[in-house]
């Protein structure tokens, strides 16, 4: 009231000949709901989301979990926290990303489109910056893609890099084994033939296997493969 100088809570609209009595109605725009009793009907929350969006307003709902504090979030699925806010993932306002849960001093809101589902928020901030939260949702968004994208970078480099030790370690061994064990020998005698090497020096260090195999009346066969 101080600010718009009119009532700003518990307004009554009607929509298609129903009423409804908004908690709270900020800049004549942000349609609030708040629910401190969690067993109150979806349905009949889905209900006050259309008539809100249909008279032109915003709808958010915010949910009292103030017995909990935020890092409850993290804990297992079957937890108590989690148990209660499973049936509010369903309701219109957290699939339209209106959604907001306020913990012991901190508020939560809840979207599919943070990573994790959620994002911290200040009291404060919810308060304050109310009439530009939809602003604020498309920045959070972007950065948190930005974020993701220099994630999955940095994670492709590592697996580089790690799949480069790899092979080197593989090829090391390769390596020893193929110039101390009796299975390389006529491997080894390819490498000290002139006229062969110069064929097959270049793959040197590359990786390779073996198979020995005898047809009938014929010597032994010695068959070595880059992999």
């Amino acid at each position: 009231m101080p600010v718009s100088h009119a009532k700003t809570y518990e307004c009554v609209v009607y929509h298609n000949n129903e009423k409804h009595v908004i908690d709270s109605l900020v800049n004549n725009s942000i349609a609030i709901e708040f629910q401190h009793s969690l067993g109150v009907d979806i349905d009949e929350m889905n209900q006050r989301y259309k008539a809100h969006k249909a008279l032109g307003y915003v709808p958010y709902l915010v949910l009292d979990f103030t017995e909990f504090i935020v890092h409850d979030l993290k804990i297992k699925r079957d937890s108590k926290v989690i148990s209660k806010l499973e049936k509010w993932l369903t309701t219109a306002y957290y699939q339209n990303d209106g959604l907001f849960v306020e913990f012991r001093g901190t508020m939560v809101w809840m979207s599919k489109s943070f990573d994790n589902g959620y994002y911290n928020l200040k009291s404060s901030i919810f308060q304050n910056d109310l009439i530009t939260l939809q602003t604020k949702y498309l920045e959070i968004i972007s950065l948190q893609r930005i974020k993701r994208k220099e994630r999955e970078i940095q994670s492709a480099e590592k697996a580089q890099e790690r799949a480069i030790h790899e092979l080197e370690y593989r090829r090391e061994e390769n390596r020893e084994a193929k110039f101390k064990s009796e299975n390389y020998e006529y491997f080894r005698r390819c490498f000290r033939n002139r006229t062969i090497r110069s064929l097959v020096e270049r793959k040197g260090k590359e990786l390779f296997n073996y198979r020995t195999y005898t047809e009938e009346h014929e010597d032994k066969h010695y068959k070595y493969y880059e992999k």
